[in-house]
């Protein structure tokens, strides 16, 4: 039993530093070197940018974060290839797979609105 808590404490420990080593990179603006991303998520019939959309690092499961008022989102993770998944409520959602450091800068995810209410 008590090697059992043991492993699960541990566990628990390397979730909480993979977690804050992700929340670190957040503040990194995305240069498209390093493990930088950036781009732009619109609505694809009026081209109107797309406030709040939630941006998904879906290797990961991780919420990456939300796109400001003007549909831009930025940030930094590690390198390699990636996919990322834009979405908000009312449209279909999109994803790119990206490989950072090559295409990785001004990505463009167009939502369509969706057709199921």
């Amino acid at each position: 039993m008590k090697k059992m808590r043991l492993t699960l404490m541990r566990g628990a420990l390397l979730g909480l530093l993979l977690v804050g080593a992700q929340s670190c990179d957040r503040g990194r603006t995305g240069d498209g070197g390093d493990g930088g991303f950036s781009g732009t998520v619109v609505d694809s019939v009026t081209g109107s940018p797309i406030d709040s959309a939630t941006i998904y690092l879906t290797d990961t499961g991780y919420v990456w974060g939300f796109t400001d008022s003007l549909g831009h989102f930025d940030g930094a993770t590690w390198g390699g290839n990636i996919r990322l998944l834009a979405h908000k409520a009312g449209y279909e959602l999109r994803w790119k797979d990206v490989l950072l450091g090559a295409n990785s800068e001004d990505l463009l995810f167009e939502l369509p609105p969706s057709t199921t209410r």
